[in-house]
């Protein structure tokens, strides 16, 4: 596999990359992933992956059972982090036993 830079270069070129290349890209510089949707027989993922401090997704289907093969199809694309604070409201038993 090529070093950052080079990776950095052809996504920024548009180069595609081959599915191998993907799932390797996916293995060895993930820092994140999401469920996005679970099927019967796959799973879509979503992996975050960081070159040189960039933040780029990789969308690609896991198989669900083990006879199921994982798909790589999707380029990379920039993304960047965005947090949020969610509130959740919950009710408490404030009846004395």
């Amino acid at each position: 596999m090529e070093n950052e830079n080079e990776l950095l270069k052809r996504i920024k070129d548009k180069d595609e990359f081959t599915e191998d290349e993907l799932s390797d890209l996916v293995s060895i510089y993930s820092i994140d992933r999401k469920e996005i949707e679970r099927g019967r027989w796959d799973i879509s993922i979503q992996s975050i992956i960081e070159l040189n401090g960039e933040l780029f997704a990789i969308d690609w289907l896991e198989g669900a059972t083990e006879n199921q093969p994982c798909f790589f199809w999707n380029q990379p694309y920039k993304v960047e982090i965005i947090k949020r604070i969610i509130e959740i409201t919950e009710y408490q038993n404030v009846e004395e036993e």
